[in-house]
């Protein structure tokens, strides 16, 4: 490129290349970071350069949906119900070949393909809960606000049903904020290089988190991963100096830490299974929570694997639906494995990267959390 003249259709080409080989098919979870032995993070020089891309108007535009995301989010469960419920009319292949027709004409960039394992639209409701006697605040992140359980398994209990009764069970009963709908962790605006919405959400969420938490007395759990490392590290950079102060003194926790650490040394182990096998996703590697999920599954298990290759599924929030090929390169390997042997128990951490794994393995993944709710239950009620 530098021996180019100007206007070179070389140049040209190489950009073009360049802008899909790298820039829109990086997941930019920064897997590379923790590989390489000076920690250079490439996905957050991908993070830039779609930054760079984006025009002003883009930038506002962002920032406006960051302050309306509860209703962006109802739109987005909404969607996802009728989708479905067309899918069950016309065949999941139908929906799949309306939403490419629909990224022919807007953008590959910007409209998602419909998957044919997609899951349920979550329930609007969540469950009731009390901030009397409450030891901590359940944040439930908006991918487990939108994406339901597999399809199979719609009537029964909900993830946040799950970790509310597990929690319960162990004496350390969970509050689900009244206004939690409409909070974000801003890695949906991060992970895409919008500055503006990333700083809209973030200081929108610290200033939540420090309310609910009454001033950091509570801790905060989050149940999924990688809304959990936005929480932690990510939104840092985007905060006021009175929100970065107020962050300081927040004690979050992801879901994988709370069961570790605080349900299961109090909880009966009732029933295991047979064999599970585990996703740990980028974000799980990223908080070095790896031997904690694997060490919940060896309690839950007779036998726990975690595949030799499982790394990350690059379903990365969205690029997933954007770019399927993207996710069935990367999960090629682990999904080998998992297919090797039946397993009893397919687990994760994270809603959106059990949807990689399920499309690539055909397996049921799904959150830990429901293993342990129903391997510590009393015997009444295992149909749940």
């Amino acid at each position: 490129m530098a021996r180019q003249p100007e206007g070179s259709p070389v140049t040209e080409r190489l950009l073009a290349d360049y802008d899909y080989d790298a820039i829109q098919t990086c997941a930019g979870d920064g897997s590379c970071s923790i590989a390489c032995p000076v920690d250079i993070n490439t996905g957050a020089l991908m993070k830039h350069f779609r930054h760079l891309e984006h025009s002003p108007t883009a930038e506002r535009v962002a920032a406006e949906l960051a302050k309306r995301f509860g209703a962006v989010e109802r739109a987005a469960r909404l969607g996802m119900a009728a989708a479905n419920g067309l899918a069950t009319v016309l065949g999941a292949g139908a929906v799949t070949a309306l939403t490419d027709m629909a990224r022919a004409v807007v953008s590959k960039e910007l409209v998602p393909r419909w998957l044919p394992n997609m899951p349920p639209a979550a329930r609007a409701r969540l469950p009731a809960t009390k901030r009397e006697g409450a030891v901590g605040v359940y944040f439930t992140s908006c991918v487990n606000r939108i994406f339901g359980r597999t399809a199979s398994r719609e009537r029964r209990l909900s993830l946040q049903e799950a970790m509310i009764a597990v929690s319960a069970r162990a004496g350390s009963p969970l509050w689900i904020p009244d206004d939690v709908m409409g909070h974000c962790c801003a890695t949906i605006w991060h992970s895409k290089g919008y500055d503006k919405g990333n700083a809209v959400m973030a200081n929108r969420v610290a200033e939540a988190m420090w309310r609910w938490s009454d001033g950091g007395r509570l801790p905060i759990v989050c149940d999924a991963s990688s809304c959990t490392l936005g929480l932690t590290s990510e939104i840092i950079d985007y905060l006021t100096p009175q929100n970065r102060e107020r962050h300081a003194k927040l004690t979050i926790f992801d879901s994988i830490a709370w069961a570790h650490d605080r349900l299961l040394p109090k909880l009966p182990v009732r029933r295991k299974v047979a064999a599970a096998v585990l996703h740990p996703s980028c974000s799980v590697n990223h908080l070095k929570l790896t031997g904690k999920l694997h060490a919940l599954a060896a309690a839950l298990a007779d036998t726990a694997v975690t595949p030799v290759a499982a790394g990350c599924c690059a379903f990365a929030g969205d690029r997933g639906l954007l770019h399927t090929e993207l996710t069935r390169s990367a999960t090629a390997e682990e999904a080998t494995e998992a297919r090797s042997r039946e397993f009893d128990a397919y687990l994760g951490s994270n809603r959106t990267c059990e949807i990689g794994l399920n499309l690539a393995t055909g397996r049921d993944y799904e959150s830990f959390v429901f293993l342990l709710e129903r391997s510590t239950r009393p015997a009444a009620g295992l149909e749940a």
